[in-house]
Formats: structure tokens, C-alpha cells, sequence
């Protein structure tokens, strides 16, 4: 078996390893990529939605359906780049009365507030969702629009729960005054649907020409909402956001000068998973008060108010908490996200992400550290009153910042606040955008989302259904081209796999969307998932190894579907100079390699090195293992010390017994001679 000896360490040989490989997959496309027998599927990103107009309670000669399909965009594009999908929309339209058992579920569960009766949003999806006739399209949106001329005079809420507590909350702020939990007459988002309570407008009794025209209206609005863009399309620093493919997820919250209570971590684990079913969340949370440092920082920071903030929340019962705030803290340069990364309260947080977050690989981004920054409690955020919050995706760091008596004054509102305005900030990080329409508030659309910019009127604890049609489309998208470039380099691979790269595409296009991306991420992680080295063992055993041994080194490892294109076993003798073995495959996953002899005393250390056909690496030594032996003599020496001892002890006794005779027998002759007869019997008896 062939040795060769390389006089690099062992960190620069796996450096050398990972680079080549990161070599091989730098810079390739599919148009450089080797020409095969076989054609990898593309996708196709010119896509066809259905577009399901739904009129309840709006007779037919209302709509002019001619004009109005004349009026509305007939594609639409989302994303940018190479993501770009091209929507061609296919509208159809349907009229019925609206459902009087409805409205009676409607009213009867409406919830009443300073002589306003409030149906409930949410109710209203769920009957909606439930009846056959108005079932949305499988690949598509449901636009409906509403004349409920046989119910009350009514507005509209969502609350999750507490609607005593929030509905009708008003705010007073500086900037102005809002009232929070109502919601705009149009509004969806829980399933692919959207609603439009026209009741107002009908009870005028307007032309069909208006009636057409506030519908044409009402979709050319929505159509930026069902098919929402990617940060990466607005902002070209958060392209990496886009085409993300981790499979694990870690949120590190830092809550500085906080207490960590009643802030819903498993909630937002859940949420998380919900929006990415393909991906694994933890959510974890440490406290700490500010260091001397950082309370210098922010001091430096704060600017003292000429006059004081007033902010002001009134509850419906009458009762309300006040804040004053004296004291701002100059939150961005500007307010601008732009330079973000160079503000001084970034800086700082960047320099520790390590020690506060044990964030080495800035890289990886499947680590999220949030920053929860509780101030004083008389100190806002100049330009963003009681809290803010930003979502610095390059610069690995969320940073948020709250008035410490909002929290701790709130009351449940306390912990809601956090909740969603961690949900909005990750998902950014998710490259997640806002989800919000503009013009007349009669007009606006309200979203059911934590990415939704409408205030108080939303504390929603799930990302709506445009979001996650969103999110699951950019990571199939970038699970699937990575796949196939990946792929183009082996074409006995890219044979095996056709099939899969067909069934993830057919449930990409029958807007499967969770299961598409969970079936090529698994071809994906087949790909780039390193060896595992399952056991190593050695013969003879480290403890029984001799001069004249020559060591057997075994391995077992597997490879996934990518298969082992080599199993080295590297070893030194000076932690210097290392030795590369090829090892054998001997049968099914059991690898073999040999280390020569060496001279007694000799200290060998050994790792194992696998790389798969796409130059994915594992070493035992990444995997918590690393092997050696020292060469020792034959007999140890306490047992060759045992033997010369007992060897040594054999032949003193053995010389004295041989004296002791000789004596005796010396003395027998003297007697014999010399002593009578008579004495020689009474002293010369031996």
C-alpha cells in the first residue's frame, strides 16, 4: 500500500481538502457544466394561477365581467433575478346570495364595543373555508367580494384572544392618535383568500360601472399581497436571504437588563416550523444586565427631551397607563437601515457575537442572534416612540430596543408585543417583507400577519398563507437549482435521481409547496452530506502494540446516495510531518489501512479523512475522535523487572546451597582425620 509523506500539519491538510472542494463547486452554472446522455428537468418558472372571483350578495349585471377583466393585470411577476416567476392569471368569476346562515353565525358571535357591533374575521374564514361551493382553487387565490345588506351595520376585528382587552384599545402617541384591533372592511391571509365587504358602497346603489370599476380596483391592489416579493428583490444585501437552504435553525435571544419572563419561546419555535415545515427550530433565551460599557454607550447615545413624550393606552372599560418619555435614543443614523451596520450600538453588538452568542462562522446564518434591549424607563426610540426593531441580515444581528415600562406595565399586551415583533424581525432575517397595502383606509387591505404593518389592528401569532407560499417558493427554487448544478457533474448520479428532481417538481407545480421542498431538500442533503465515519478500531490494541508490529487500521463509513470517492488515514509520529494512507474497501462500508512498524517508544497518532464524489468531507478527528498508540517493548518493564529479580534470587539461593554443602563436606574430612574416634561421633554428626 502506498505511502506519502506531506510536511504540512494536519489543520493546513483538511484546510487544503475543504478549499479544493470548495474549488470544484465554486463558479460552475449549468451552462459550463458537462454535456450528458441524459437531460436534467428545469423548472418552469412561467406559472399559471387561478384567480377565483367569489361575488356574495353582488347580483351578476353588477360586473361587468368584458371591462373588468380588461382592467386587471393578466400575469404578474414575483421575485427577481433568477427566481423571477411569471404568473399568468386565470380569472373566473361566481355569483351567489350571501349565505343567511352566515350572517346569523356572524351576529351571533359579534362582539360589541362602544355601541359598534364587530364580526369576527377569523369566524368568517372558517365558514367560508368549510362550504363546498366556495372552495378556493388548488392552484390558486380566492378574491371575494361581499354585499351584506341582510346583516347589521358592523365593522370588523381580529383579536387572537382578549378582545375586551384590545379591541377599540386606543393609542395616543405624539405622531397621532389610533384606534387598535378594527380592521379595514377588507382583509384575508388565514387561508389563500381574500375578502372585501363592499356592503357600503352596494347599500348606495351605485352603477355597475362603479361596482366594476372599485372591484378592478380592489385586485390590482391585492395581486403585490397573494404573491408577495423577496427582501432580496428590494434590498440586493439580503440576496443570500433568498436562496437560503438551511435545514436547522437557531434563535439566540439576548434580553439585556431583562427579566426572560412570559415570553412565549415555544410559540415561536412553532411558528417557525409552521412557516418552514421542511426546517428544525430551537429558541433559546439568556439575560444579562448591561455592562459598564454599553450603559456608556447608550448614555452617549441618548439625548434629553426639550418636552417630554406622551403616549397614552385607553382600554375600552376606561381605564388606561400612561408613559412619559424625557429621554430618546438616537436608535439609526438618520433612520436609515441603510448604514445600519456601521452604527455604534451595532458595532458593539457585532464584535461580541461570539461571546454573547458563541458565533464563529459569520456565514452561517441559520443562527439568528436577537438582541432584546431594555432601556430605562423614561426612554423611547428617537423616531419609533416606545420600541423598534431591525433586522441587520448581512451583518448577522437583530437589534431591538423597547421603553422598559411598556413592558413591564403592560400587562399580557407586554409579552404580545415581543412576540410579534420577533416573528416581524425574523422574518426578515426569512426574507419576508411587509405586508400592507396603501391608500384610503377604506380601501386598505389588512393582512393577517405578523409581517403586516397596520398597528394594533393585528397580534397575529401565524404567518398568513401568501408568506408561506412565498417562503416554501424561493427555497424550493434555490433547493432545486443548487440540486441540479450540483448534479450536471455526475451523470451516473444525475441518471438515479431524474425521477426524484420530476416528483419534487410535479408537487411544485401542483402547489404542494411543503411537500416539494421537503422532497428536494432530501435529494439535496443526499448530496452535500459528508461521510460519516461510524467506527474505527485497530490491530493488535493500542496497549499490545511492538517494535515489529505493523498497525491494521479499520474503518466503517457511509455515504448516503452521494457514495465515498476516498477513506485516508493520515498519521505522524512528531505531530509534524503527517503520512497519507489510501485505505482499501474491504467489504460493504469497512475500510483498511496499515501503519509500518516503528522503534520502541515511538508516539502514533491517527485520524480518519472521508470525502464523498462532491468533495464533502468528514474527518474523525471533526467528529470527536482522534486515535493513537505508543510502541512499547514486548515484556514490559515491570515485568522484566518481576523476572531479573526472581532470576537473581534463584541463583543466590542456589549458590548458597552449593557452599553450604561444600562446607559440610570440608568439615567431614577435617573430623575424619584429626578428631578420635570417639569424638568424631559426638561432634561431627552433620
Amino acid at each position: 500500500m502506498k505511502e506519502k509523506k506531506t510536511l504540512v500539519s494536519l489543520s493546513v491538510f483538511l484546510s487544503l481538502i475543504i478549499f479544493s472542494a470548495s474549488c470544484v463547486n465554486a463558479g460552475k452554472s449549468l451552462t459550463d457544466s458537462k454535456v450528458f446522455a441524459i437531460e436534467l428537468p428545469e423548472i418552469n418558472l412561467n406559472q399559471t394561477a387561478d384567480m377565483r372571483l367569489i361575488f356574495l350578495g353582488i347580483p351578476s349585471g353588477q360586473i361587468d365581467q368584458t371591462a373588468l377583466f380588461d382592467q386587471v393585470a393578466q400575469n404578474f411577476s414575483q421575485f427577481t433575478g433568477t427566481m423571477s416567476v411569471i404568473w399568468n392569471l386565470n380569472y373566473t368569476c361566481d355569483f351567489y346570495p350571501f349565505p343567511q346562515n352566515i350572517t346569523d353565525s356572524l351576529v351571533a358571535n359579534a362582539f360589541s364595543s362602544q355601541g359598534i357591533l364587530y364580526f369576527n374575521t377569523s369566524l368568517l374564514d372558517e365558514l367560508m373555508f368549510n362550504v363546498s361551493e366556495f372552495a378556493i382553487p388548488t392552484h390558486g387565490y380566492e378574491l371575494t367580494f361581499m354585499s351584506m345588506s341582510n346583516a347589521p351595520d358592523h365593522s370588523w376585528f381580529y383579536v387572537p384572544e382578549s378582545p375586551d382587552l384590545l379591541l377599540n384599545l386606543t393609542t395616543i402617541t405624539p405622531s397621532g392618535n389610533y384606534t387598535g384591533s378594527t380592521f379595514p372592511p377588507n382583509f384575508g391571509g388565514i387561508h389563500r383568500s381574500i375578502y372585501y365587504d363592499m356592503s357600503t358602497l352596494m347599500n348606495q346603489n351605485p352603477t355597475g360601472t362603479n361596482v366594476t370599476d372599485k372591484v378592478a380596483e380592489f385586485i390590482s391592489n391585492s395581486l403585490a399581497l397573494v404573491f408577495p416579493t423577496s427582501m432580496g428583490s428590494l434590498d440586493p444585501s439580503f440576496a443570500a436571504a433568498d436562496s437560503q437552504t438551511y435545514s436547522n435553525y437557531q434563535v439566540k435571544i439576548l434580553w439585556i437588563n431583562g427579566t426572560g419572563e412570559q415570553l412565549p419561546l415555544e410559540t415561536i419555535r412553532e411558528e417557525f416550523e409552521s412557516l418552514m415545515p421542511w426546517t428544525n427550530w430551537t429558541v433559546t433565551l439568556q439575560t444579562r444586565p448591561a455592562e459598564e460599557d454599553l450603559n456608556n454607550l447608550v448614555e452617549s447615545l441618548t439625548v434629553d427631551f426639550p418636552t417630554p413624550s406622551n403616549y397614552s393606552n385607553i382600554f375600552p372599560n376606561g381605564s388606561s397607563i400612561n408613559f412619559e418619555a424625557k429621554r430618546g435614543l438616537t436608535w439609526l443614523p438618520g433612520g436609515d437601515v441603510q448604514f445600519a451596520e456601521s452604527y455604534p450600538l451595532t458595532t458593539y453588538f457585532n464584535s461580541r457575537l461570539n461571546d454573547y452568542f458563541g458565533v464563529t462562522d459569520l456565514n452561517d446564518k441559520s443562527v439568528i442572534p436577537v438582541v432584546l434591549l431594555q432601556l430605562d424607563n423614561d426612554t423611547e426610540i428617537v423616531g419609533d416612540g416606545l420600541g423598534a426593531g431591525t433586522s441587520l441580515f448581512p451583518d448577522n444581528l437583530i437589534l431591538t430596543g423597547f421603553d422598559g415600562s411598556y413592558f413591564t406595565t403592560m400587562g399580557e399586551l407586554g409579552p404580545l408585543t415581543l412576540e410579534e415583533l420577533l416573528l416581524h424581525e425574523i422574518g426578515h432575517w426569512l426574507s419576508l417583507t411587509h405586508e400592507y397595502s396603501t391608500g384610503p383606509t377604506q380601501d386598505q387591505i389588512g393582512i393577517i400577519d405578523p409581517m403586516s404593518n397596520i398597528g394594533f389592528a393585528v397580534f397575529a401569532p401565524s404567518f398568513c398563507a401568501f408568506c408561506r407560499d412565498s417562503r416554501a417558493r424561493m427555497s424550493f427554487i434555490s433547493y432545486y437549482d443548487q440540486t441540479v448544478e450540483l448534479l450536471s457533474q455526475d451523470e451516473t448520479m444525475a441518471s438515479d435521481l431524474e425521477g426524484e428532481l420530476n416528483d419534487s417538481l410535479q408537487l411544485f407545480y401542483d402547489w404542494n409547496y411543503s411537500a416539494a421542498v421537503e422532497n428536494i431538500a432530501s435529494v439535496y442533503s443526499s448530496l452535500t452530506t459528508p461521510p460519516s465515519i461510524l467506527a474505527v478500531w485497530q490491530t493488535p490494541l493500542e496497549s499490545s502494540v511492538y517494535p515489529e508490529n505493523e498497525v491494521q487500521v479499520w474503518t466503517n463509513v457511509t455515504a448516503n446516495t452521494s457514495g465515498l470517492k476516498s477513506v485516508i488515514l493520515n498519521y505522524t509520529i512528531d505531530n509534524r510531518t503527517w503520512n497519507e494512507v489510501n485505505m482499501t474497501n474491504v467489504e460493504g462500508i469497512t475500510w483498511n489501512g496499515v501503519i509500518p512498524p516503528y522503534p520502541l517508544g515511538t508516539n502514533v497518532t491517527y485520524v480518519i479523512v472521508a470525502q464523498n464524489e462532491f468533495n464533502n468531507v468528514t474527518t474523525s478527528q471533526t467528529m470527536g475522535f482522534q486515535y493513537g498508540y505508543t510502541v512499547t517493548p514486548e515484556f514490559p518493564s515491570v515485568i522484566l523487572t518481576g523476572i531479573t529479580l526472581t532470576t537473581l534470587a534463584a541463583i543466590v539461593a542456589n549458590k548458597k546451597t552449593r557452599l553450604k554443602l561444600s562446607i559440610k563436606r570440608q568439615h567431614a574430612r577435617f573430623c575424619s582425620r584429626v578428631l578420635p574416634r570417639r569424638a568424631r561421633v559426638t561432634r561431627c554428626v552433620s
